[in-house]
Order: structure tokens, then sequence, then C-alpha cells
């Protein structure tokens, strides 16, 4: 499997590639777990293949618990955490709502959700509600979003699925500090890897709030990475 593949920026693939560049299984799993083309069956498979491959690697998180958990331990309780919230946002009630994401004129992508907010108690409820209303527009939809919610709790689960139903990607607000160590573990991690640009660069940046689903362009003048 070529890891490279995850990397969400062209130039940066590219780069790597003509340098023959090996990533780390730390590197390998960042890019998988960043990647913002592909789906959750996908990371899953990579995340698998990363932790059969690599066994006893750790990887360099700030949470020194997780520095001592092996990588291969570490991805596979990620992937069925992410598994495990599937499963719990489609069973069981809640308080459910949707939002969609659609391609505006200028090529940036915007978040939508209806004015009145309808709410729906169940999962099954709020899919046929969507695929009712979009059914003659799901060809324009990038991405779908279900939000459950509790009553009793503040925790909050989004999951992100393209208009076929595929899920993209899952999120969790507010679970207890065992699954978020897990799941914001890579928000806090660190690589550095070598990439194509140089000050005075003009580069064009994707931002992407995965759980808000914010995606627009932004191009700006390189002045300074982190990693320099």
């Amino acid at each position: 499997m070529d890891y490279i593949d995850f990397i969400n920026s062209r130039d940066i693939r590219e780069h790597l590639r003509q340098i023959n560049y090996v990533p780390s299984a730390a590197e390998a799993a960042f890019f998988v777990a960043n990647s913002i083309y592909t789906t959750m069956d996908d990371r899953h498979r990579a995340f698998i293949k990363i932790a059969d491959t690599y066994p006893n690697e750790h990887f360099p998180f700030c949470d020194k618990r997780l520095c001592n958990m092996p990588a291969s331990e570490f991805l596979r309780k990620y992937v069925a955490y992410e598994k495990s919230f599937i499963r719990e946002i489609k069973s069981g009630d809640g308080v459910y709502k949707f939002a969609y994401l659609d391609k505006k004129d200028d090529g940036h992508w915007t978040r939508h959700s209806y004015i009145n907010q309808r709410i729906f108690s169940t999962y099954a409820a709020c899919l046929t509600y969507i695929r009712q209303e979009f059914e003659s527009e799901s060809a324009e939809l990038e991405k779908i979003e279900i939000t459950k919610r509790y009553f009793d709790s503040e925790r909050e689960i989004s999951l992100q699925m393209l208009p076929d139903e595929t899920p993209v990607a899952v999120e969790l607000s507010g679970g207890d500090e065992g699954e978020r160590m897990i799941t914001d573990a890579f928000f806090d991690m660190w690589i550095n890897v070598p990439t194509p640009f140089k000050r005075g660069d003009i580069l064009r940046r994707i931002n992407v709030c995965q759980n808000n689903f914010c995606i627009w362009n932004e191009v700006f003048v390189l002045t300074d990475m982190s990693t320099w």
C-alpha cells in the first residue's frame, strides 16, 4: 500500500515520490488520518495494514500514555472506536438533525442546513427524510452529515457520508476521557516530512473543518513553516 496516496497535497505527493521517500509508520498513519478525499473504509484498511506491518512501533504523540502504547494497539483501538460510533449513531433514540454540503459557483464548498431545523427521533427517520428530500438533487451534493445528540448528556456524534451513504468520517464530541484520548490523538501529533515549498511561493490552502463542513480555498504567499 502506498501511503503517500493519502496525502492531500498533490505537490507534496509528487515531491516525495521524486525523492523516493519512504514514510515511517507514524508518518504513514498521519497521512491516512488526515486524508480528506478517502472513505472511512479506505482509512481503516490502511490503519490495519500499518498495524500489521509495524507492530512494535510507537508514535510521537504529546500524550505520554499514548507514547507508551504500541502503534498496532493504538490503531486497532482507533478503528474500533470509529466503527462503534457508527453503530451508536444508527441505533437507539436521540435527537437527530442533518446538514449537507453543496458547491457554489465560485468553486467553494459550503455547509447548509434547513432554516426550520427539523429534528428526528431516530437515525432511520432522519435518513429517510434526506433520501426523499434530495432524491432529485443527490448528484449535486458532496456530503451529508447526520448528527445525534442526547437529552441527558453533552455527548454528540456526527457521521459524514457521500450521497450514496458511504461513510466518510465520524466525529465525537463530549465523549469520555478514554475515547477522546484515542480519537483526538492525531490532533496532537507532529511530523516533519520534506516538502517542495520555499519562502515566497504562492500556494493554495484547502481549509477543512471536518465537523462543520467548512471547505474553502485560500491563496497565500508562504513566509514560514513550522518545520523550518
